[in-house]
């Protein structure tokens, strides 16, 4: 291949990833699927602009080489799973997700491309909960979704996801605009989409605020103060929302309380105690990917029917580390820990933590990886989507050169 034809190769390569990273969010926010495809192609045209360039670099950050090495393992177990066909599939197309999050951090490594993502991800959040209210009110929402039976919303989605969906993107575009103090916009996308979340009634999506008031204290200590104020405003303003509404109270209040007070016995607290007897089962290697859902309901994890009436086997065990460990035994689990350390150990060293909107980014990766939250499946789309957009947007403040950046003692308002 001649030098010129690869140049050229390369720049188009690069420009249809620069084109497709911002219809991700657009995409997973409309028809999830098509995400899918997109963060497969990105992933796909990245690797491709790689090999083009003969420059891998990109890919030699220290947890991707890690997620890397678990990947290559998760692919040799998955030929001795129950369904090696289903598990190596599973397992081959998940590179995808990190090699996203690389892409996503070249895309946007200049102040007026992540200027751009900002309105991107505020319009995506402003149109999921504006349709989750409209959906509230009226039992519709904009293009006829009416609620579930259970009375949680649903949105744009065939499930009742929207919440939690909001509570995975509101808080970086949030913090840009009030780091802009573009405060219309910003009371405009938090107001919303603190309401959407409530209104929901997906009890994880609303535990999720505080994850993020806590994280954010931990990450940007510049604005504790501001950040504290900020979270008993909005607790305030919830409980009043919730006292009013007698059955939106019971539901995301009380019936949280009564969870945690009796986790063994809540549908969460049973599922994870059948996951985890399943994972003791095969503590070395695991099950495979895709494998829980085909072995839980064996006998020897115990009857189907248990006397509190909750079922013990789902689609997934509804946490990321006993997913992890059902699929792959103890090294799946020790290496995701590890990449997931080392990724937010070069976040905080290397990061900018006076940048509202970077705390937030941070703020938001801890959330997602947060050990005691019920959550979805890792190995969805539109579960794992979200989470390594995130992980590509922070990635693309660090500097090129490492070094951590020098504390300022003065917030810096309007960063990029």
């Amino acid at each position: 291949m001649s030098a010129p034809f690869r140049e050229r190769a390369e720049r188009i390569a690069g420009d249809a990833v620069r084109w497709l990273v911002p219809l991700v969010p657009v995409a997973l926010v409309t028809v999830s699927g098509v995400a899918d495809v997109f963060c497969s192609l990105v992933a796909i045209v990245t690797l491709l602009r790689a090999a083009l360039a003969r420059d891998w670099s990109w890919f030699e950050r220290p947890w991707f080489i890690v997620l890397l090495l678990l990947w290559a393992y998760l692919m040799i177990r998955s030929g001795f799973a129950m369904q090696p066909g289903r598990s190596l599939g599973e397992a081959f197309v998940w590179l995808r997700y990190p090699v996203f999050a690389i892409a996503v951090s070249h895309v946007l490594n200049l102040p007026a491309d992540r200027e751009r993502f900002v309105k991107v991800i505020a319009g995506c959040v402003l149109f999921l909960s504006v349709d989750a209210i409209v959906q509230y009110l009226i039992g519709y929402d904009i293009a006829a979704q009416p609620e579930q039976d259970d009375l949680r919303l649903t949105g744009p989605f065939g499930r009742p996801r929207v919440g939690i969906t909001i509570a995975w993107l509101f808080l970086p575009p949030l913090l840009a605009l009030v780091e802009r103090r573009r405060w219309p916009w910003a009371i405009a996308v938090g107001g919303t989409a603190i309401l959407a979340i409530l209104l929901s009634r997906e009890r994880t999506s609303l535990v999720t605020l505080g994850i993020d008031a806590l994280a954010l204290l931990l990450v940007a200590p510049l604005w504790r103060r501001q950040i504290a104020i900020a979270a008993a405003a909005c607790a305030a303003v919830l409980l009043l929302v919730a006292v009013a509404r007698p059955a939106l109270y019971q539901r995301q209040v009380g019936s949280t309380v009564q969870v945690v007070a009796k986790l063994d016995q809540s549908p969460y607290g049973v599922i994870w105690s059948r996951g985890l007897a399943i994972a003791e089962a095969h503590p070395v290697a695991g099950l495979g990917m895709r494998t829980y859902r085909v072995v839980c309901p064996d006998p020897a994890f115990g009857p189907l029917a248990e006397p509190h009436g909750y079922p013990r086997c789902s689609t997934h065990p509804h946490n990321y580390y006993l997913e992890w460990l059902i699929a792959g035994g103890i090294p799946a689990v020790a290496a995701f820990v590890v990449a997931m350390g080392l990724l937010l150990r070069d976040l905080l060293m290397y990061g900018d933590r006076r940048s509202l909107l970077f705390a937030g980014l941070v703020a938001t990766v801890l959330m997602r990886l947060w050990p005691l939250a019920p959550t979805t499946s890792f190995f969805h789309n539109w579960s794992a989507i979200p989470l390594f957009l995130m992980i590509g947007w922070a990635l693309s403040w660090l500097p090129q050169r490492r070094s951590p950046v020098e504390q300022n003692p003065a917030p810096r308002v309007q960063s990029a």
